[in-house]
């Protein structure tokens, strides 16, 4: 999986929540990164040549009295990516201790919610979701019917049933 990461054929979804509304509605961030050595666990903007490249695709979904809703897709791996991107473009993460300020009454407003990528060995799409209403909620958001449309929304299962004939059952009929 790992080496899935670095060739990029992991995709990877992200909501975020930071403080105001960005310059930008959607705009992708390239700066290099790599770890700070002043600062022991935390990454910098590298323009050296030890600077790993990467690259983050922001989207702005929607906006409150307070925060805005960020979907946040990294091609790139690297520890911080998005938390540090949206900081240096001016818009840093709810609560974030590291790049950004500490609120309180919230935690960290940043959550996978997709991982989607190919199964090496059956060749098919596998589409990992998690929840996000409990996550949207307690940054005062709600599921709209425009964010219940996104590739990141689970949806309610229903089974596709066929019987014998490869037709869908005949309901069952009362008495």
């Amino acid at each position: 999986m790992g080496e899935m990461f670095e060739s990029r054929r992991m995709e990877k979804t992200y909501l975020a929540v930071v403080e105001g509304v960005p310059r930008e509605q959607k705009w992708i961030c390239e700066l290099p990164l790599g770890p700070d050595p002043k600062n022991f666990g935390k990454m910098r903007v590298d323009n050296s040549e030890e600077g790993k490249e990467a690259e983050t695709h922001f989207r702005a979904l929607m906006s409150s009295d307070r925060f805005t809703l960020i979907e946040a897709s990294p091609l790139t791996g690297r520890t911080h990516q998005i938390r540090l991107h949206l900081a240096e473009s001016g818009s840093p993460i709810v609560c974030d201790e590291l790049y950004g300020r500490v609120q309180k009454g919230f935690r960290l407003g940043l959550r996978a919610v997709r991982l989607a990528y190919k199964d090496t060995f059956t060749r098919r799409p596998i589409n990992i979701l998690a929840p996000v209403e409990m996550f949207l909620k307690e940054f005062g958001f709600t599921l709209s019917k425009e964010l219940q449309q996104e590739k990141w929304v689970r949806r309610p299962f229903v089974p596709k049933e066929k019987g014998r004939d490869g037709n869908p059952p005949m309901p069952l009929k009362k008495e």
